[in-house]
């Protein structure tokens, strides 16, 4: 049987040179792109998030709409 669970915590990755993308259900969409900005900052790296407003967070925390 399928685990609903499971299933709604499925993420897709592609890692690049000079990126990390992840793709995740949209259930999870919110606490998905939390953790993602917050381990963006904590490790100094930036954050786009592609799948909602656009919004870039700059490694220095400078934000762009």
């Amino acid at each position: 049987e399928a685990d609903e669970n499971l299933e709604r915590h499925l993420t897709d990755y592609r890692i690049g040179r000079d990126v990390i993308y992840a793709s995740f259900s949209w259930k999870m969409s919110a606490e998905a792109c939390e953790l993602a900005r917050e381990l963006a900052s904590k490790h100094g790296a930036g954050f786009f998030d592609a799948g909602g407003d656009g919004e870039i967070i700059l490694p220095d925390g400078t934000q762009i709409q």
